[in-house]
């Protein structure tokens, strides 16, 4: 059962449990991210949510293959997706 589905049963059974588990989702998410951080101090992890993007201006002493891999691998070492398409 994914959990979406979990989520829409808990809120017809038990709405205060439901958000509870919602806010949860989302304070375990910002801890996690938390030790996310770039390679290079010229460039910028924009966080917000559950959505993470990376900002890499043309002056980085570091290219934007190697700060996304190092994303990549965070991503990995977390157990997390992401997702390209957003």
């Amino acid at each position: 059962m994914g959990l979406k589905r979990i989520l829409e049963q808990l809120a017809r059974t038990n709405p205060e449990r439901c958000l509870n588990t919602v806010y949860l989702h989302i304070m375990l998410y910002v801890i996690m991210e938390s030790d996310l951080r770039t390679i290079s101090s010229y460039n910028k992890l924009c966080k917000y949510a559950d959505d993470t993007n990376l900002l890499v201006p043309q002056n980085s002493d570091t290219y934007i293959t190697s700060e996304y891999e190092h994303v990549k691998k965070w991503a990995v070492g977390n157990k997390m997706i992401i997702n390209r398409e957003k």
